[in-house]
Formats: structure tokens, sequence, C-alpha cells
């Protein structure tokens, strides 16, 4: 801690010192807080030079950033590669980025979940356009029927974001980020099949009228799997991003997300010797919605104001069949609300600072019904409700040293919860880029937590409400 909190007191230093250097030298205010900052000028290229990524990126330190500056390792998988490479789905994408593994336990459409550097699912945290969705039950979040029809980028960061993003953030974050609409209307329509009648329809539609933008995307994907019964799967997928900029100030954003699949769970009984499961099947029903608005007053404060809402909704059946006398019926609906203040205030060219709040209302319902259909008949039925608050600030501080040859963001964040308290998680980290060779040296220390799932504090026969978080440092 002590090294956290020297790091953190020798990066303001440095901060203030770039600070009266700039009023010194009578530099004017840059740019707006909202807008990229530039990059640092390169030189006219000689063949062969490779110049740098100018990819940017926002989940590292929720700041427009180059990648090449972000102190943090992260990576990007972006439209173009999408297209390219014709990758239908986020694991697909995924995949392609060092240190991740993807893991799914059979046919498309079952589960599918991410190790980030060994972390397990419930210890990264999964964002679709900066909302958190993984489950309250669970603490993880299915990826397999997420789709890339109209994602702009799909963003990784590797290691602890807990000082941004609080619990589930220890192994690391994905952000998956809808694009803005923009010029002419444009439509789109692929149709694809293959074998074990696997059908694959996208449509997709994007453009602007003046103020107005939109972006969207509807798809349908089904297959019957490759196991002989029981295997089959299919998803009904769609997602929309509206954007209406009011002025040159201010932007209105709407998002929007619903996917309704069904999936066949043949490996469903394998823990008990039956390799094949003919009668187990999975509904699930996700839906998100988010608004948000932007607002940059004058040329060094821009305020970020979004609310959302997302529900996901799980249901099992299992009914008996020759050679087990089990029937399962499990619903579990999982909701989440919150919203998020940001603002940003930009000193100079090379200094910002980010404060934020974010606030977080999470309730499940968990009903489990099994019953064994052979005398004694037999019937077990768990059931139990859960419901809490998490709230939290944090304030993030960026300086630009050296004249760009030196980045340094140090910040932290300070979580409540209504179950077991507080958590206070710092971070900083250091990026030194040479532009020239699109090489940057990076370094960080960051600290993050996992706050106790629903199920671990409060499913009967097992949870213990008296868990406290898990938590992690890591240089």
């Amino acid at each position: 801690m002590r090294r956290v909190v020297f790091g953190f007191l020798a990066l303001i230093f440095l901060s203030a010192l770039a600070v009266g250097r700039v009023l010194a030298t009578g530099v004017q205010a840059g740019p707006s807080p909202g807008a990229t900052p530039a990059p640092t000028p390169v030189a006219a290229a000689s063949p062969g030079t490779k110049l740098p990524q100018m990819v940017i990126v926002v989940t590292a330190t929720r700041l427009p950033e180059p990648l090449g500056q972000v102190g943090t390792t992260t990576s990007v998988v972006g439209a173009p590669t999408m297209q390219a490479q014709q990758i239908r789905n986020a694991l697909d994408a995924l995949r392609e980025v060092p240190g991740v593994q993807v893991v799914q336990g059979g046919s498309p459409g079952t589960l599918a979940e991410v190790f980030i550097r060994g972390a397990p699912p419930d210890q990264n945290l999964i964002l679709l356009d900066g909302v958190p969705v993984n489950t309250s039950a669970t603490s993880a979040f299915n990826l397999s029927q997420i789709t890339t029809g109209n994602l702009e980028q799909i963003e990784v960061v590797r290691g602890a974001g807990g000082a941004l993003y609080g619990s589930q953030a220890i192994g690391g974050v994905i952000n998956l980020r809808m694009r803005e609409g923009a010029g002419a209307p444009k439509f789109s329509l692929l149709s694809e099949g293959g074998n074990r009648a696997s059908v694959n329809q996208v449509g997709t539609v994007d453009g602007a009228d003046g103020k107005f933008a939109y972006a969207g995307a509807l798809s349908y994907f089904s297959t019957t799997g490759f196991r002989p019964i029981n295997d089959s799967s299919d998803d009904l997928s769609g997602a929309l991003r509206l954007d209406y900029h009011l002025d040159e100030n201010t932007t209105l954003r709407g998002f929007a997300r619903y996917i309704r699949a069904n999936v066949s769970l043949a490996s469903f009984s394998v823990a008990s010797g039956i390799p094949l499961n003919p009668n187990a099947h999975q509904r699930d029903e996700f839906m998100l919605f988010k608004g948000a608005i932007d607002r940059q007053f004058g040329d060094h404060v821009l305020v970020r104001l979004n609310a959302f809402y997302v529900r996901n909704d799980l249901r099992v059946n299992e009914m008996p069949f020759t050679g087990s006398p089990f029937a399962e019926t499990d619903h579990i609906p999982d909701e989440t609300r919150g919203g998020t203040l940001d603002t940003v205030y930009t000193w100079n060219p090379a200094f910002r600072t980010l404060v934020g709040f974010d606030f977080l209302d999470r309730w499940v319902h968990s009903q489990d019904d099994f019953v064994v259909a052979l005398p004694p008949l037999a019937r077990f039925l768990t059931v139990f409700n859960a419901r809490r608050q998490e709230y939290a600030g944090y304030v993030e501080q960026e300086a630009r040293l050296l004249d760009g040859h030196l980045i340094a963001t140090a910040g932290f964040r300070a979580d409540g919860n209504s179950d077991f308290g507080k958590e206070v998680s710092p971070a900083w980290s250091v990026a030194i880029p040479f532009n020239d060779y699109g090489l940057t040296l990076r370094g960080n220390y960051a600290e993050g937590f996992r706050a106790p799932t629903f199920n671990e504090l409060f499913f009967p026969g097992f949870g213990n409400r008296d868990l406290t978080p898990e938590l992690s440092s890591e240089y």
C-alpha cells in the first residue's frame, strides 16, 4: 500500500510540474475533453518504418486513448478484422486475443465462458457498450449468443480493472462496443447455410440524417449440432443504437439489445453417468436498454450521464426418460438497474482528471424444482430471493509528460455494498511510447476485488452469508 500511495503522490507532483510548465510558457487550453488527445507528432516515415497504432480505446481508462499510449495491457479486435475473417459471434473474435481462453461446453449455443490470464469467468467483467452484464447469481455471463453484426470493436483489458470498474474486474475487462451510424443509409444482408441444417441470417442497417444517426443488426442462427440426439440450438438476436446530436456540445444516445435462444442440453446428465440426455432443454432471454447524454461545458468540462436496465432470464427443463427417473425445472430471472455519472476536466493538453460515480441495484429470484418420479416419490424445492445495492466513487488522473513521451495514470475507487461494506481499489500505470517504431513499454500496479455472488451467499444448503470479498493485487 505504501508503494501505491507513493506512486500516486509522485504522479500528482509530476503532473503539477507539467501544469506549471504549461502555464508558465503561456500555452493555451487544448482540445475539448470529449475529443481524442492528439498523439505525439511523428516525423515522415522512411520505408519500412512501422507507424504507431491509432486505434482508439476507452475501456482501459474510461477516456479515449490511442491504443499505443495505454499503460495497461489492452487488445482490440476491430470490425474490419471480424468482417474479413467472417467471424459470426463474439466468442470467435475473443479467440484472437492473447491471454484469453474461450471454453464452451458443447455445440453452438451451449454455455461459453472466458478465462483471462487464467482468471475464472466470475473474475472477469463483461460490458456491453459500457453496461455490466455479469449475472448476480453466479457473477459470470454466457457469451455464446452475442453476435458481431454491428460491433465497432471488442476491447479487452488484461489485468485488474478494479480501480475503475469495481467488483468482478480482477482478471480483466471485456467491452463490446456497437458502432455509431454515419454517412448515407446502408443495408446489408447475409444468408448462409451448412452441414447439420445450420442456417445463419444477418441483416444490418447503418446511416445518418442530419443530427440523427442510427445503426442496427438483426440475426438468426440455428443448427442441429453434432451429437446424434438433442443437440439443436437457435437464437434470435437484435441490436440497435441511436444517436442524436442536439448541438455541437450535446449528444443523446440510446442502446438496445434483445436475445432469445433455445438450446438442447445433450450433456446435462453426464455427471450422473448418462452420456446423452434426450430431454433437457434451456431457454435464455436477455434484454438491455441504455440511455445516455454527453454534454460539453466550455473547453474544459465534459459530463457524461447514463442509466441502464439489464434482464437475463434463464429457464431449464428436464423430463424423466428411460434410465433416469428425475425431472427438474429451473427458473432464474436476474435483473440489474443502474447508472453512471462521469465528469472529465481537461486542465490543458497534457493533464486530465476523471471523477465518477456508479450505482447498481441487483435482484435475483432463483427457483429449482427437483422431482424423483419413482417410489418413494420425492420433491425438493429450492427457492431464494436476493437484492442488494452497490455504489462507488472513483478518481483518475492522467498526465502526459516529456512532450508526450511518458503517459502516467493513477487513481482509486471506493466501493460500498449493502452486503459486505466497503472496499478501496487503487491503481497506477505508466506508458512510454516509441511512436517511430510502433513500440510501447508499459508498467502498472492494480488492486481489485470480487464481491460474493448471490448463490454463494444465499443458496439454501451451501450459501454462507458471512462471506467477504475476494481480494487481488498485481504488478
